[in-house]
């Protein structure tokens, strides 16, 4: 039985080869999150997601640049979008200028780092937030990370370090899943998620 390669840890360095940050116009990305505005998240938590700060030393803010595709990162392990979940807000997320990102999707990136596309996939965090914390201080002007997804694949995953560019971005909060029904239900069948947000309150409805 083959094993995955497991993420190296980044070098105490930044690579003398290392790439030039990518400007993105970012257009539309979209995020699933608890706390009223994303450009305030908390940073004093130890990091849990992928490319979080290890011990909180800054925030950053994750999102999908498919309106599903940040369903299917949130709620793909569990395989549904249970009742608990009915106040979770969505959120659009704009930028007012380019953000420079380091592009993990595009595979010279990736070899100048000598690293594969499990740098995206793994779920050993430790490993991958060391590498986030590290492209955060080896750029000091860069905005985030650019990534494939876990479980939306081509559809672009951003981690957005909310200490440089939170103040150049604008979020329009389409509200709380509970009353985005129509939009949850296609996540839900784009993605084969069962809505378990939604057992009880329509009979009618498919499950």
């Amino acid at each position: 039985m083959s094993r995955m390669r497991r993420v190296p840890r980044p070098p105490t360095r930044r690579p003398d080869d290392a790439p030039e940050p990518v400007a993105d116009e970012l257009g539309e990305v979209w995020r699933l999150h608890w706390e009223p505005d994303p450009r305030q998240h908390d940073p004093s938590s130890p990091g849990r997601a992928r490319f979080d700060a290890p011990a909180g030393e800054y925030a950053v803010a994750y999102a999908n640049a498919d309106p599903y595709g940040c369903f299917a990162e949130v709620y793909g392990d569990q395989r549904s979008i249970a009742p608990n979940q009915a106040d979770r807000r969505l959120s659009v997320i704009r930028a007012e200028r380019p953000l420079k990102v380091i592009a993990l999707d595009e595979g010279e990136t990736l070899s100048r780092f000598k690293l594969d596309l499990g740098i995206s996939a793994s779920v050993d965090y430790e490993r991958t937030m060391l590498w986030g914390k590290s492209l955060h201080d080896w750029y000091n002007d860069v905005d985030g990370i650019r990534y494939l997804g876990r479980r939306a694949t081509k559809k672009l995953n951003y981690c957005l370090f909310l200490d440089r560019c939170a103040k150049s971005l604008s979020v329009e909060t389409k509200g709380t899943l509970r009353n985005l029904k129509e939009h949850v239900l296609c996540a839900a069948d784009t993605y084969s998620l069962a809505p378990r947000l939604f057992e009880g309150r329509d009979a009618g409805f498919p499950l």
